[in-house]
């Protein structure tokens, strides 16, 4: 069954929030971050919704801030909080603002004592984090913001009713719901693969308000193309390792599915190499065996799958990281500025991207974003897709 996007969670979450869909893949941050439209995205239509960049009021303020120091920490340093971080080094190196970033690897205990020890510390002129735990953050927001610390938050969706802070949140839903429409107009017209889509999901451990959203946002689409869409299984896991076992258990039920989808690149590659063993991740000419596979963060390993003609691996969301930098850049700017308030309640949205296996139509975007990251190797295209068009 469907879980509750609202369900109380005890353990770390990855991201959440709501936002505005967007038309094509990229979202127009508007509003409070005062951003300006500067020309369409490379790997858009012209008819998609323009790419935001910081203004240039907000690149002079950062340049006001040569010599200070800014500290970064993520959930960890998966896929895309290794090129997020990157980006809002390399970013801010370019303004003469130095960068730390540390990597708590999902553990909260880590996290909030490195930032505990910022706010004691006063090293940095400002923050930008995202809570391993978002529910039971507040105390540090405070910390953080009584030592006179400005800070970004992103992707946790805090909505405590006493703790007002800046953020940048993401749109878990409307990204999914996109993929889901996605598999479900292949399914249709690729009749061999069933009748119906019917679904299985690999979700986090224990399950978080930022995986229910993708598990219903995917259903959302299944069902609108195809109203009696099921989810046949829904297994939480830790890492990768888990993920491969859930999937494998599952498997041997003989319990049919022809969709796959994950929460987070691991929960993908661990489902994927379960499928794999299994005889069912395979494709002829990307044209899908059994089951059609959607990816998670856009990792080298997800992108060598989906652009292999025999991949059942067919589209991957992901946050453009360096676009999210930009963004959170400018939120932070404009707190040391005094443009908002150290405790204004801003909740910018920010949305995610979707890519194919159309590797010609994507693979320049996925250079952009990914390419500089040390350790990413994109992989190039070794076919020309002319498959079944691949949108929502």
């Amino acid at each position: 069954m469907e879980v509750d996007a609202n369900s109380t969670r005890k353990a770390p979450s990855r991201r959440t929030r709501r936002r505005r869909r967007l038309n094509g893949s990229i979202v127009a941050i508007t509003g409070a971050l005062a951003l300006t439209t500067v020309g369409v995205a490379p790997w858009a239509s012209a008819s998609s919704t323009r790419v935001a960049q910081p203004a240039k009021s907000t690149a002079g303020a950062a340049v006001s801030l040569k010599g200070l120091k800014v500290l970064v920490v993520p959930y960890w340093l998966d896929p895309f909080g290794a090129a997020w971080s990157y980006w809002i080094t390399k970013i801010y190196k370019s303004l003469g603002v130095s960068v730390t970033t540390y990597n708590p690897n999902a553990v909260r205990s880590a996290q909030l004592d490195e930032l505990s020890t910022a706010a004691t510390s006063h090293v940095y002129a400002g923050v930008i984090w995202e809570p391993v735990d978002p529910s039971t953050d507040a105390v540090t927001i405070e910390q953080i913001q009584k030592a006179g610390i400005p800070q970004v938050i992103f992707g946790a969706d805090i909505t405590s009713k006493t703790v007002k802070v800046t953020q940048l949140s993401e749109d878990d839903y409307n990204s999914y719901y996109q993929s889901g429409e996605i598999a479900a107009k292949y399914i249709k017209a690729h009749p061999s693969l069933g009748s119906k889509p019917e679904a299985a999901f690999i979700s986090s451990d224990p399950v978080n308000p930022s995986c229910n959203k993708r598990i219903n946002g995917m259903m959302a689409g299944l069902r609108k193309i195809s109203p009696n869409a099921q989810l046949v299984f829904n297994g939480p896991a830790a890492s990768e390792g888990a993920a491969a076992t859930k999937m494998s258990n599952f498997i041997t039920t003989g319990k049919p599915f022809n969709v796959f989808a994950a929460c987070g690149s691991n929960s993908v590659l661990g489902g994927i190499s379960a499928m794999k063993a299994g005889g069912l991740a395979g494709a002829t000419n990307k044209v899908p065996q059994h089951v059609f596979i959607l990816s998670n963060d856009a990792s080298p390993p997800e992108l060598a799958d989906m652009w292999s003609k025999s991949s059942a691996v067919m589209a991957t969301s992901y946050l453009a990281p360096s676009l999210a930098a930009q963004a959170a850049i400018s939120l932070l700017d404009k707190v040391i500025t005094h443009k908002l308030a150290i405790n204004a309640s801003v909740n910018a949205p920010f949305g995610w991207l979707t890519a194919t296996a159309n590797c010609q139509q994507f693979h320049k975007s996925i250079v952009q974003e990914f390419g500089q990251v040390p350790g990413f190797s994109i992989p190039s295209c070794s076919f020309k897709y002319a498959g079944t068009a691949l949108t929502p």
